[in-house]
């Protein structure tokens, strides 16, 4: 316990035992100073008897930025690999927030500089860490915030998609994919991923569709046609 909350809590102490002293010792001639010492002493020992918790998150400095980690349950910690790692990515997860921020915050105060311009690859790395923390819709919105500073960014939409899958979200994976080969001119990279969600979806139509382009590039998948034939 801080000592914030410490002195709150025998501040309270204090507040009831001149009340308790009032009612049952001041008629007996037993002054308040001799009772108010003894009971601070004895909270405050109690106080300090008490466990303290700890897990990956109560080492973590809260900011704007950083958020509650009610995604790290026994289970997920567990899946992760325990709490050593978790601990790690958390450590991880705090300064890569904080070098995005830094970044930020100098751009704004440069006026918008050109060459201090926050790197994409910051905005990445805050994703990631927090995308290692099952923390997917901030991974998702630290994608979202490289288009605030650049026209594009083929990293920022394929890490996106990811995420987006991840989350079972395929349609918006598909779309992003499709962002990908307007913003870059190309197609294909990706048709096995699309098809994937398509797949996902229950859309053979659409499956077909593309695997029949996919083929005509000079590609196949045994996978893709097993489903179509099956389908």
């Amino acid at each position: 316990m801080n000592k914030k909350n410490l002195l709150i809590i025998i501040g309270a102490v204090i507040v009831v035992v001149i009340a308790v002293w009032a009612i049952f010792f001041r008629d007996k001639n037993i002054p308040l100073v001799s009772i108010i010492p003894e009971k601070i002493a004895e909270i405050a020992q109690k106080i300090e008897e008490q466990p303290v918790v700890e897990n990956a998150i109560t080492t973590v400095k809260k900011t704007a930025k950083i958020g509650a980690y009610s995604e790290l349950t026994p289970a997920v910690i567990e899946e992760i690999g325990g709490q050593e790692v978790v601990n790690t990515l958390v450590k991880k997860y705090e300064q890569a927030i904080k070098d995005l921020t830094a970044s930020i915050e100098a751009y704004g105060k440069s006026g918008n500089k050109e060459e201090l311009k926050p790197k994409v690859l910051l905005f990445v790395n805050a994703s990631n860490q927090a995308f290692y923390l099952r923390k997917y819709d901030e991974a998702i919105k630290y994608l979202q915030d490289v288009f605030q500073y650049y026209a594009k960014s083929d990293i920022a939409l394929i890490n996106l998609a990811h995420i987006y899958e991840r989350q079972g979200k395929y349609q918006e994976a598909i779309d992003t994919y499709l962002k990908f080969y307007q913003d870059y001119a190309t197609q294909s990279f990706y048709d096995l991923d699309i098809m994937q969600d398509y797949i996902s979806l229950g859309m053979r139509e659409k499956v077909a569709e593309y695997y029949a382009n996919y083929k005509k590039a000079g590609y196949s998948n045994e996978a893709i046609e097993q489903y179509l034939n099956n389908n």
